[in-house]
């Protein structure tokens, strides 16, 4: 009788399970009660009943055989249903090229969800409640308002020679959807700005002032004189050219004694890291010195705003702009045996009445080799440096605590962390992997504070 083979062996099973119990009296007693556990499944009529809820999936044509229930919805208001019942039939206007009144109810429908989105706009954003708000919402109890699924979808793009710079390698570190709108798409208008303005100014007139026959005021009045000035920027590059001139001077008198005495400044270097990928960096200045069969270097990036130095964040990918460089310079030069002294970076504008506190605020920080040889090379005055933020030594004969060494065994492990990183943030844009993932340090969204695109990607915590 059973005919599910599935079934019987379960049934056969159990019964094997009690033979031993064949000749009880409770024998029927247990066997009843192992079969109660067994579970038939039921067939069901899986076309029996068919929800619609998009007013347009009613089939144009309804057998005889068919009930149609309209649930939850609010007579002859919303949605509006038409009906085949005009003076001239569907079949009649489909071929005179009019609007059926099947078309009718998907435009309708549309049409009164888009309606219903413009009304909770304004309810939530400004508080004004519509006539129609609470009809609609009643009726479209289903509408899918703040469900916006702003997850990237990847894509494949034709493959090309990547050129990677460390502003693009740090745009994608800090959210690969904002490489993808601003190197792919092309979306970043370029804005000049005061501050890119001074930034371009001050970087010409500190790479000028190495010059032999450098004369400041004529520097200035040059470069100032190359771009476009409103009456207020004016104003204010006048105020910050003295702080320029204070920046040089200061420079000039704390160089006097650093044994790195050959400058290279606005250095632009070019890797090939594979066949298909290449990184290039700007340096704003190099300061070399050729010793004993060794090139010793330092490199020096000048910031008009905030920035920070931490290598704790190489394998993310952020702080890596003097890493990048470091490895740039070293891997273009694998014909000598290079010598890293110190990376550092130098901050142009500080806001303070006090001349002395502005000397002390324009010390150099970052980190330097904690080779003493090295570092007396880089400042002479290395035990207590008034160029080298940190830079001191104890009386006990040690680097001052607060300050960032690195060793050379160390620098080699940030340089394959490094390439390690780029090669697969390379992959990621190979592959298109450009998902909206901002970086948080110290409980900060570092991604989002200042990008141009947050009304694109619609990104929310």
């Amino acid at each position: 009788i059973i005919k599910d083979a599935d079934l019987l062996k379960r049934i056969i099973k159990i019964e094997e399970d009690l033979s031993c119990f064949e000749d009880s009296k409770y024998y029927d007693l247990l066997l009843e009660n192992e079969l109660e556990k067994i579970k038939v499944p039921c067939k069901k009529e899986i076309d029996s009943v068919k929800f619609l809820e998009e007013v347009f999936e009613v089939p144009y044509l309804l057998s005889d055989d068919d009930y149609l229930f309209l649930i939850s919805l609010v007579q002859n208001k919303y949605p509006k249903i038409y009906k085949d019942d005009d003076y001239l039939s569907d079949k009649q206007k489909k071929s005179l090229g009019l609007i059926t009144s099947m078309e009718k109810n998907k435009y309708s429908d549309k049409y009164k969800r888009k309606y219903l989105g413009e009304l909770l706009d304004n309810y939530y954003m400004y508080g004004e409640k519509g006539k129609d708000l609470d009809l609609l919402f009643s009726s479209y109890h289903f509408f899918d308002y703040e469900t916006y699924e702003h997850d990237f979808t990847s894509f494949n793009i034709p493959k090309e020679e990547l050129v990677l710079s460390y502003s693009s390698i740090d745009d994608y570190a800090l959210c690969p959807f904002k490489y993808y709108l601003k190197y792919v798409l092309k979306l970043d208008e370029f804005e000049e700005s005061f501050s890119q303005k001074l930034g371009i100014v001050y970087h010409a007139v500190l790479s000028s002032s190495y010059k032999d026959n450098f004369d400041f005021e004529k520097s200035f009045t040059y470069q100032k004189n190359k771009l476009e000035w409103d009456s207020k920027e004016e104003y204010f590059i006048s105020k910050l050219k003295d702080e320029l001139k204070l920046v040089i001077d200061w420079n000039k008198e704390m160089e006097f004694h650093s044994g790195l005495t050959m400058p290279l400044l606005e250095k632009r270097i070019e890797l090939q890291l594979s066949d298909d990928i290449k990184i290039k960096g700007f340096i704003d200045k190099i300061l070399l010195r050729e010793k004993d069969g060794k090139t010793y270097y330092a490199i020096f990036d000048y910031k008009t705003g905030r920035i920070s130095f931490n290598l704790d964040y190489l394998d993310y990918g952020l702080h890596l702009q003097l890493p990048i460089y470091a490895y740039l310079l070293e891997k273009s030069n694998q014909d000598k045996k290079m010598k890293l002294a110190g990376l550092f970076y130098q901050m142009l504008l500080v806001k303070n009445d006090d001349i002395e506190e502005r000397k002390k605020s324009l010390k150099v920080f970052g980190i330097v080799n904690d080779d003493m040889s090295t570092l007396e090379l880089l400042d002479e005055e290395y035990e207590k440096s008034n160029w080298i933020k940190n830079l001191s030594v104890t009386k006990q004969g040690t680097l001052s605590r607060y300050l960032k060494t690195i060793t050379e065994e160390e620098k080699q492990e940030m340089f394959e962390r490094i390439e390690k990183t780029i090669l697969s943030f390379a992959r990621g844009i190979r592959t298109c992997n450009y998902s909206i993932s901002p970086k948080i340090e110290n409980k900060i969204n570092i991604s989002c504070m200042y990008c141009p695109f947050a009304c694109v990607c619609f990104h929310e915590k």
